[in-house]
């Protein structure tokens, strides 16, 4: 009995004192708190998001759990969360809207939604159509040309979708698409003439309409720009030999025009012009005497 209110006695006077009682702490290592990422999302019909999750402890130490937690959508019509192996985090857009992406891990009960750490995820309409710009491009072999492509939606937003789709080029001579990674876009002109560039989407197979795809026309350096029909130049009889583009003075220009000749690619070059070694042809030997001329490093051009 005496040791009962002895007892009683030593709470009171705790209580009475002000003294603090012990509360439990969390071990170390029992999960406090989920984050989900990434934090805002947006998407197509038809395309996917993929969801990470850490968990961490009282003392602030995360671990991975995307493939441990449950997920789920506020909205299962608009984006579906399948919870299916091995990829757990991967959420489907089913229909245009907006849905909540919450976690939950099955063990503890810890849930992304009780500590305001839900992800939103926007689904946007289905691609109908891309597009190519510029539509119309001059260049010059050598050059290379980057090109856009905007997706058309079917709920009238579009999407930039320049790195995700595949170039390619209706003559391969003229200009090529080497998709390269992170420069998909990048065509670089290779030879005279004119070229389609189109775009397909991998994921759908929709590919550029004629009227949504790039013509290309790459001419000579030196040449005149024209439209999607190049037509050439009429030039005046040179005077001077090794003066293809009759300026009545040997420039890096002719040079150009004397090698392109030697490439045999469409010059207005005759052999009583250009062929300045008197070789009997148009070589790049040619070219180099131009060049050189035209430099200061040599004025001796032995025309025909």
């Amino acid at each position: 009995m005496l040791r009962g209110s002895f007892a009683a006695l030593v709470v009171l006077w705790a209580a009475v004192a002000g003294a603090q009682v012990p509360t439990a702490t969390p071990t170390p290592g029992t999960i406090v708190r989920l984050e989900l990422k990434p934090v805002t999302k947006t998407i197509s019909v038809g395309e996917s998001a993929n969801y990470t999750v850490t968990a961490f402890d009282a003392q602030g130490l995360g671990k991975n759990m995307t493939q441990k937690v449950a997920y789920a959508s506020s909205d299962a019509t608009v984006a579906e969360a399948p919870n299916a192996a091995p990829n757990k985090g991967r959420v489907n857009g089913l229909a245009p809207g907006v849905v909540t992406i919450s976690a939950t891990d099955p063990v503890t009960g810890v849930r992304t939604t009780d500590t305001g750490a839900d992800g939103t995820l926007t689904v946007q309409g289905a691609l109908v159509a891309i597009t190519l710009k510029p539509l119309e491009k001059n260049a010059v072999v050598g050059d290379l040309i980057t090109y856009t492509t905007t997706g058309q939606l079917s709920d009238g937003n579009t999407k930039n979708l320049t790195q995700k789709v595949t170039y390619t080029s209706s003559d391969p001579g003229v200009a090529v698409c080497p998709n390269a990674d992170g420069n998909r876009s990048q065509v670089q002109a290779v030879g005279i003439g004119v070229a389609v560039i189109s775009a397909r989407d991998p994921v759908t197979g929709i590919a550029t309409e004629a009227e949504g795809s790039g013509a290309l026309t790459v001419r000579a350096p030196g040449a005149t720009a024209t439209g999607r029909t190049p037509t050439p130049t009429p030039r005046a009889t040179p005077t001077l030999c090794g003066d293809p583009n009759a300026s009545n003075t040997v420039t890096v220009t002719d040079g150009v025009e004397v090698l392109s000749a030697a490439a045999d690619l469409p010059t207005g070059c005759t052999t009583a012009i250009c062929d300045v070694d008197g070789s009997g042809a148009v070589t790049v030997t040619d070219g180099v005497l131009v060049l050189r001329f035209a430099a200061g490093l040599d004025d001796s051009l032995a025309c025909p």
